[in-house]
Parts: C-alpha cells; sequence; structure tokens
C-alpha cells in the first residue's frame, strides 16, 4: 500500500473492504472530492467533508462542508480519506502536525490516480531510460539555458515519450534552450517517472503552484465572474484579461460532470474556480518568460489547463505544438479545418487523380462498412462488423422512424469549434427530447460504441425523462437497421454524417462537420432551419448522390494532407505500438511492456533518422498555411 512517496495510500476496493461499515470524513471538497463523492456516496457512511479552500458553501450532494478547524475540534474516530491528487502532500503534513497518524487515522485515495498506478522502475523501464541516456547524451554537469522548451507531465504508462524526447530535443537545439516539464513539484508523485523525462535532456519544472498574491487575484478575479453566471452562455463569455475562456472550462467541465449547469452547482463552481487560477498563474509567468519560452508542447491542447497554457502562449507569438503518441500539429488561436473546401479540393485534381480517387474511394469504403477498423482509432470493433439477427430490432408500425446518434460523452464537446446550433451537445440532446414529444415518429437512440459507464448513465437519465425515444444496442449492424426502415439518423459532426448515407440511412447534422461542402447530409444553418428539418422528414427529398460521398472520401481520407501528422507512420515500427486503440488498452492495464518493444526497434541509425524525420514535420507544421490544398498521393494498388 506504501509507495516510495512515503504516503499511505488505499484503494477504492480496500477502502470499501476495510472501512464499508465505518464513519469516513472526506478531505478536499475538489475535483478529486466530487469524484470520490460520486463513486462511493451511497457506498460508504459518509459523515462530511472537509476543505482547506475558500469557500461559502455548506453541502457537497448531501453531506455537510467544512473547515478544517471544524474536523480538529470534533474529530471522534473517523477514518479520514484524503481525496486530493494535487494536495495529498500538503493535508498529509497538516494532518500529521495535529497529531494524526498515516494508516490509523488517515489515507490518500489511490483512486486519485487510478490508471497512474506504474511504479516506472522495472527492467523494462530502466532499459529505456538507458537507452535514453546514451541517445541523447543528458545535460547532466553542462549550464541550463535561459531559453525554455516547456512539455507535458504525465505520470502515466504511455509510450508517448519517444515522441516528446524527439520533439522537445529538436526545438531545444533550435532554439539554444533546456526543456522544462509544465507541471510542479507536487505532481511528481513517483521519482521513477521524473527520471524517464531527465533522460531525455528534461532539466526541470514550472511549479504553476501560484504564490498568496496570485492567489487573491484569482479569487478576486473568480469572485467578480460567478456572481454574473446564470446560463452556459454566460460561461461561454467567461473573459479574463481580454481573453475568453469559456470554451475552455466548458468543454474540459463536461467531460466529467453530469450536463447540469447553474449557479449553484457545487462542482461547476470549483472547475471555474481552479480554471481562473490558472489563467492568472499562466498570465503572469507569460508576461515574465514570453522573451525566454521560445515553444509550448502540449499533449491535447485543450483539456484541463492546456488550453489555457496554448492560449495564453499564443496571445504572445510563442508557437505551440500538439505531439503525442499518434499525431503531431502546430496550433493556431483554435485548431482549424478545411472541411468546406473540401469539394474545391475535389475539383482541382486532375480527370486520372479523380478517376483513381473514387476508384479507391469505393474499395476503402466497401471494406469499412464490412467492419474492418484499420484506419479507425475509437475502438477496434466496428458497428459494420455485427452480423445481421434474425430477431427484429425495430418496431414494425408505419411510423417513420429516427434515431438520435450522441456523441461519446467524455470526448471534446467542441471538437470543430463553436460552429454548433446548440450551446453544447446535452442542449441539443435536450431539444431533440423536447421534438420527440411533439412529433410522432418512431424514435430510437444508438448509444456511441466506445461510451462508458459515465456516458451510459447520462442516456439512462434522459431515456426516462423522454419515454418515447427508444435504446438501441451500441453494438447493432447498421445494414439491419436500414433493412428494418431506419430512414433518418441525427448526429452534430459525427462520421455517420457519411457512413450511413452510404447504406441508404439519411443524416441531418447540426454543426460544422467534415462533410459540411457536400449535399449527402443536410446541413441546416439556423434552430429554425433545423426545426424546419426536422418537422417535415415525411416529406423531403432523400435522393443520395453516392458519387459524393465517394468525392469526399478520397479528399478526407485520401489526397487532402492534413495539418495533423500522422507520427505512426514513422515513428514506431512495431504494428502494436502503431495502434493507438493498443495503446488505450496498454494505460488500462499498466503494462511497461510498451517500453520493452520500443527500446529493441531503436538503434544508433535509426535514432538518426528520426531526428531528421522530426526536422522535417516541425518544418512542415511551421509553413502550414489554411485553405491551401496540401495534396497527397495515392498508391496505385
Amino acid at each position: 500500500m506504501m509507495k516510495n512517496d512515503g504516503l499511505a495510500r488505499i484503494s477504492t476496493d480496500k477502502i470499501l473492504e476495510k472501512y464499508g461499515n465505518t464513519k469516513i470524513i472526506v478531505f478536499g471538497a475538489g475535483f478529486d472530492g466530487i469524484r470520490f463523492y460520486k463513486k462511493l456516496f451511497n457506498k460508504l457512511n459518509i459523515s462530511y467533508y472537509v476543505d482547506n479552500g475558500k469557500t461559502d458553501e455548506k453541502m457537497l450532494g448531501d453531506k455537510p462542508l467544512y473547515s478544517y478547524s471544524y474536523l480538529r475540534e470534533n474529530y471522534n474516530d473517523e477514518i479520514i480519506i484524503i481525496a486530493s491528487m494535487k494536495y495529498c502532500l500538503e493535508i498529509s503534513e497538516q494532518l500529521e502536525e495535529d497529531k494524526f497518524e498515516q494508516e490509523k487515522d488517515f489515507w490518500i485515495w489511490d483512486g486519485c490516480e487510478e490508471g497512474h498506478r506504474v511504479d516506472f522502475c522495472d527492467n523494462k523501464v530502466i532499459k529505456y531510460k538507458n537507452l535514453n541516456k546514451k541517445l541523447w547524451k543528458t545535460l547532466e554537469g553542462k549550464r541550463i539555458k535561459e531559453n525554455k522548451i516547456l512539455i507535458p507531465y504525465r505520470n502515466t504508462c504511455e509510450i508517448v515519450y519517444p515522441a516528446w524526447s524527439y520533439a522537445a530535443n529538436y526545438l531545444a537545439d533550435k532554439y539554444n534552450a533546456s526543456i522544462y516539464c509544465i507541471g510542479g513539484i507536487r505532481d511528481i508523485f513517483n521519482s521513477n517517472v521524473y527520471d524517464i523525462y531527465k533522460s531525455f535532456n528534461v532539466v526541470g519544472f514550472v511549479d504553476e503552484t501560484p504564490k498568496e498574491k496570485l492567489k487573491e487575484e484569482a479569487y478576486q478575479i473568480f469572485q467578480d465572474i460567478w456572481e454574473k453566471i446564470k446560463t452556459v452562455d454566460d460561461i461561454k463569455k467567461i473573459v479574463v484579461y481580454g481573453e475568453n475562456f469559456g470554451i475552455d472550462i466548458l468543454r474540459d467541465y463536461l467531460r466529467f460532470n453530469f450536463p447540469t449547469i447553474n449557479e449553484l452547482e457545487f462542482s461547476l463552481k470549483k472547475q471555474i474556480e481552479q480554471m481562473i487560477e490558472y489563467i492568472v498563474f499562466w498570465h503572469h509567468y507569460f508576461i515574465e518568460n514570453c522573451e525566454t519560452v521560445k515553444a509550448v508542447i502540449v499533449w491535447d491542447g485543450i483539456y484541463y489547463r492546456e488550453g489555457i497554457i496554448r492560449k495564453i502562449a499564443y496571445g504572445y507569438g510563442i508557437p505551440v505544438y500538439t505531439v503525442d503518441n499518434r499525431e503531431c500539429f502546430r496550433w493556431d488561436y483554435e485548431v482549424r479545418y478545411n472541411f468546406e473546401y473540401y469539394k474545391k479540393f475535389y475539383n482541382m485534381l486532375s480527370a486520372e487523380e479523380q478517376r483513381k480517387g473514387i476508384y479507391w474511394a469505393k474499395a476503402e469504403l466497401e471494406k469499412h462498412i464490412t467492419g474492418y477498423v484499420e484506419k479507425f482509432d475509437m475502438g477496434s470493433r466496428s458497428v459494420f462488423s455485427e452480423k445481421i439477427t434474425d430477431s427484429k430490432i425495430l418496431s414494425s408500425d408505419n411510423r417513420l422512424k429516427v434515431m438520435i446518434c450522441p456523441h461519446y460523452s467524455e470526448d471534446d464537446a467542441f471538437p470543430y469549434g463553436e460552429d454548433m446550433l446548440f450551446d453544447t451537445p446535452w442542449e441539443w440532446l435536450e431539444y431533440l427530447g423536447n421534438m420527440s414529444n411533439k412529433l410522432s415518429y418512431d424514435w430510437y437512440l444508438k448509444p456511441h460504441p466506445i461510451e462508458k459507464q459515465f456516458g451510459d448513465d447520462l442516456i439512462d437519465i434522459f431515456l426516462k425523462k423522454y419515454p418515447k425515444i427508444k435504446l438501441l444496442p451500441k453494438f447493432v449492424s447498421p445494414v439491419q437497421l436500414r433493412k428494418e426502415g431506419m430512414a433518418y439518423a441525427l448526429t452534430i459532426h459525427g462520421s455517420i454524417g457519411y457512413e450511413y448515407p452510404y447504406i441508404g440511412i439519411n443524416v441531418v447534422n447540426a454543426g460544422y462537420n467534415p462533410h459540411i461542402s457536400f449535399n449527402f447530409s443536410r446541413n441546416p444553418k439556423s434552430i429554425a432551419e433545423y426545426e424546419k428539418i426536422l418537422t417535415n422528414l415525411n416529406k423531403l427529398e432523400t435522393k443520395i448522390d453516392k458519387n459524393e460521398i465517394y468525392q469526399f472520401y478520397c479528399i478526407h481520407f485520401g489526397f487532402y494532407k492534413s495539418k495533423k501528422i500522422d507520427l505512426r507512420k514513422f515513428l514506431y515500427k512495431s504494428e502494436y505500438l502503431k495502434d493507438i486503440r493498443g495503446l488505450i488498452d496498454s494505460k488500462t492495464e499498466s503494462t511497461t511492456e510498451l517500453f520493452n518493444i520500443y527500446t529493441d526497434e531503436i538503434t544508433e541509425e535509426r535514432h538518426e533518422y528520426l531526428k531528421k524525420k522530426f526536422e522535417q514535420i516541425f518544418i512542415e507544421m511551421d509553413g502550414y498555411k489554411d485553405g491551401i490544398f496540401y495534396k497527397n498521393e495515392l498508391s496505385d494498388e
């Protein structure tokens, strides 16, 4: 149970086994405390919550919330569970100063780090670190340079470190800089993780723990903003130092929280408060360091603090790059896509290229609708591979059959920006729920194939509220649905926008999407137009031009060279390491075998090849311009 950081940690299962009938005090009412509450409130005897932060709240859910002084004065042999990944060390020290004992009086909830439990000290990781030291010739004993390259800190079992090592060292050489992690000393739960970073020339951390003066500034800004928050639109309009951060706050919040947005919700309030604290810290950091920070690498540049860092750095003219274990690209203010140019790009192809592209698209689409999944990252199981069953799935009545297809709840709510008809995906879903009560169609909802328990719970709540909508299995053949009469599918911007029309199911989108310049699915430009389409589905002309689907497909997946560069084409030799689905699985299993596979394929010769390759892709990323047709060549196969 004890880790090498000297802190007593306890898993969720052990809490239930050991203290299922014991009174519990939960120390921490931030993100992790709220997660603890949602996960265990009906399974444990929680007396109350304690938090050191400034809060006027009196409750967390149905449990009282008190200051630390209340615990100190009223403690009566309860077990204290610290639910704070960020402040667990400080809270442990705070309790020990008042004579509370680890493992006797208090534990740290290890659920704060679910999926983050690798010790990174086995022979496979040591082998990887030793290889890095040899290849990168670490900066130990050398002068630390004034210029900085910032990279993410992650203490999970991800094979993203090789990509960061090449990207960061290329930038460090280019700008005569040293490499620093974004985070803070408290982020180093395991020194073996930081040793991985040091093995490819990381020299330190940017400790983003704000000083007291900045905390006061952040709290005052938060108080001023919070008084004005009444609706989702108010959140989207949050401005700090003249910069809009509302979408960044909202997109992060919606991933792991029930989409109840109101001014009294505790989790939303804590989210906004913490995000503003990050904004204040990074605003001041870049004011002081904008001349010396030469580039920033982020994991995705969207969630948690990364969207904030990306926006502020970009505002100071500092280049920001997403680099992960599958792709990389350079950020503009937001990610901009060229979907509206796809039809134009197709028309720019020569007659021979068009012929080849259509031929290629037909073959690829036929493979796709039979369940072939190599090109697609969202899951190793395709709904198109599902067998058509003898048992009927849809009802036999003559009403028009309409299917709602929500996005994956833990994914970005705004993957293509704010250009949606509704404020959030959940508002879109609520709108359709209300429409189901008005329009006498045969309504269905099909969850996203990779939806998890959180999303399943939301869908369950939604369907109880709107009982006219029937639930479909996640994995059901769309071909079978079409044969049984499914006429329309509703999405915001999903890939069903081309997949379903290809098999004869009409699609209505509700936002900017990759298919926007073609007519094989419908793209209303306003809620009024959207409602008019939905109200008149029985009367709409439903002819689908498959040739347009081929045109879209050969541009999107074939000829168009996206600003997002696919690292898997050259970074790894192993097919397993190239496979993002395998990496998702490995994260769950927390295996270090990934390091072993990677280390076995690296030689000095390959190292030099990868260094040159990363130099080429950074030149390509830095030269990218929107609206230009960067063209790939299709193979003759």
